[in-house]
């Protein structure tokens, strides 16, 4: 439906899940699955429309107070770049692209952690290590509750083997190790 601002269409994309797994308790994963897949559609189409909402608002000056808030938005491309990471294989590139602007307006750990899932889908190596660093030391300085490590050394550590760096695998396992 069209709403009145950024703000509206994300927490309508938001509340959504929630309504959703309601009425789908009852079914079979076979009956619940396209409905779910309907969900993500709908709340790309809506998240997508936010950030139209909010970018004109802030490359114009006008528009709906919220859709001034850098956080919120940076929220919004948070959500639409894990849509377009989870569900979405060929907007891969929309996602990093995203990521990125959500780090720019008001960085916060699960844009860095996007980031590495984003270049560990692509097998891009030396994206892998670079992604992996920056989500390393923001989590160290700023904190991240799910930020886990065990998720993703074994990519970074394989990205430095395939690149030719092997001896940086041991500064990894030692933070892994210290951060266990």
């Amino acid at each position: 439906p069209p709403l009145a601002s950024g703000m509206y269409y994300y927490q309508f994309a938001t509340n959504l899940s929630g309504l959703v797994e309601t009425h789908v308790e009852s079914l079979s994963e076979e009956q619940a699955e396209p409905i779910w897949w309907q969900l993500r559609e709908v709340q790309k189409v809506a998240y997508e429309h936010g950030q139209a909402r909010m970018e004109q608002c802030i490359t114009s000056g006008r528009g709906h107070r919220s859709d001034a808030c850098a956080h919120l938005y940076s929220m919004l491309c948070a959500n639409l770049a894990f849509n377009y990471r989870c569900y979405n294989d060929k907007l891969m590139g929309r996602a990093l692209e995203l990521h990125a602007r959500g780090i720019a307006a008001s960085p916060f750990a699960e844009h860095y952690n996007g980031l590495l899932s984003a270049r560990i889908s692509l097998e891009d190596l030396p994206g892998i290590i670079d992604a992996a660093e920056q989500l390393w030391h923001y989590s160290a300085e700023f904190g991240y509750s799910r930020h886990n490590p065990d998720e993703y050394v074994a990519s970074v550590a394989y990205a430095l083997y395939k690149l030719d760096r092997d001896n940086e695998i041991l500064i990894w396992l030692e933070r892994l190790l210290k951060w266990q």
